[in-house]
């Protein structure tokens, strides 16, 4: 899966759990409404999506959804 692929999934899991339409590669997880229950939500979302363990902390250490791609992409791609 590229990049691209990964972020617009990315994109479309943030964008329904913040009730936005559509969210950007720059845009804050926090500033857009985000909160620690929506953390959680995502993760698990992402887990079952790419089939890997999301911490919820990746998330704050990487807010926007450029940043938290890319550091979902790095798990996606690592070997078991």
């Amino acid at each position: 899966m590229s990049s691209s692929e990964i972020q617009g999934k990315l994109a479309a899991i943030w964008a329904d759990a913040l009730g936005v339409e559509t969210v950007a590669a720059e845009q804050d997880f926090f500033e857009l409404g985000g909160d620690s229950v929506l953390v959680t939500i995502i993760s698990l979302q992402v887990e079952e999506l790419f089939d890997i363990v999301v911490d919820p902390a990746l998330v704050f250490e990487h807010p926007t959804l450029g940043a938290f791609a890319a550091a979902v992409e790095t798990l996606a791609t690592q070997p078991a």
